[in-house]
């Protein structure tokens, strides 16, 4: 009974904007009637209560936008390693120098991570910041965390899933940040500011 007075007392929140709430509250519980709430289990059981939300007609919206999940795929460069699928945004791409705001021509490559989620999530999806080595360690650090969680915030208003978010700073890069006489290698740097996302998949999908 208290679960169903719960969801009466949400539903209007989905009505009037879910998205919004979901995006500045993932990472908090709510109390109710002595419970503790997840959530993100809540805004996730109120989409699925009211079909009409923002957020379902939003995703109706990408799908439409994007071939295939397939297609989707293999366009971001996808990886699936035995129930997790791998894809690896490049910083550039999502956010300007030093920044940790999305930019608008990165709607795009973010739209098919959305539907891939929606189609193919059977868990929290991981997200990962990285940085190349350029600036302190902390201040690294703290960067990629607000990148991931920037990153997040968008796909949280287009999908029900559930997501954790991590920062690594410059402490796991893919390429040299240097080349072998100490000069820079500004390639190498480009790919190690990225942002990577992990799905869980069902295994053979």
């Amino acid at each position: 009974m208290k679960y169903l007075t719960l969801i009466r007392c949400i539903l209007p929140l989905c009505l009037s904007g879910t998205a919004a709430w979901a995006d500045q509250g993932l990472d908090q519980d709510v109390n109710y009637d002595g419970m503790k709430v997840d959530k993100v289990t809540v805004v996730k059981t109120t989409r699925s209560v009211y079909d009409g939300s923002p957020i379902n007609a939003e995703v109706s919206e990408l799908k439409s936008s994007v071939q295939s999940v397939d297609a989707a795929i293999s366009d971001l460069d996808g990886k699936i390693e035995g129930n997790k699928l791998y894809i690896q945004l490049s910083a550039d791409v999502l956010f300007d120098f030093d920044k940790a705001v999305i930019k608008p021509a990165a709607a795009d490559v973010l739209s098919k991570v959305a539907v891939i989620i929606e189609e193919k999530a059977q868990g929290p999806v991981t997200i990962i910041g990285h940085t190349d080595s350029k600036g302190s360690e902390a201040y690294n650090q703290d960067l990629s965390l607000r990148r991931a969680k920037a990153t997040k915030s968008w796909l949280a208003g287009k999908t029900a899933a559930i997501y954790q978010v991590e920062g690594k700073g410059e402490s796991q890069p893919v390429a040299d940040n240097t080349k072998p006489d100490g000069s820079d290698n500004p390639e190498g740097r480009a790919k190690n500011r990225r942002v990577d996302i992990i799905i869980q998949v069902e295994q053979g999908h």
